[in-house]
């Protein structure tokens, strides 16, 4: 399975604890298979890791957004079960 795939199939524990503001996830997604089909290590989208790396604490649910608030932020615990990770486009 591609890294594209488990991320469409991981998807309602992405939308449920990932907020991405104007970042459209499926663009991102398309680039990301676009990259797995051509197999080159050549792939330097920053947005796309950033977003890979909010989706895999996301896919963990609650505990991965408190794990990863506690990292960067060296605060524990949330303020409640819904919150998120916000990310936000930046090219304004």
């Amino acid at each position: 399975m591609t890294l594209a795939e488990k991320l469409r199939n991981n998807s309602d524990n992405i939308k449920k604890y990932l907020h991405c503001g104007y970042i459209k996830p499926e663009k991102l997604i398309k680039k990301i298979a676009l990259q797995e089909q051509k197999q080159t290590n050549d792939f330097a989208d920053e947005q796309v890791w950033t977003f890979l790396l909010a989706c895999g604490y996301a896919i963990a649910g609650p505990n991965g957004v408190e794990k990863l608030t506690s990292l960067l932020t060296g605060i524990n615990g949330l303020s409640s079960d819904t919150d998120k990770i916000w990310l936000v486009d930046c090219n304004i």
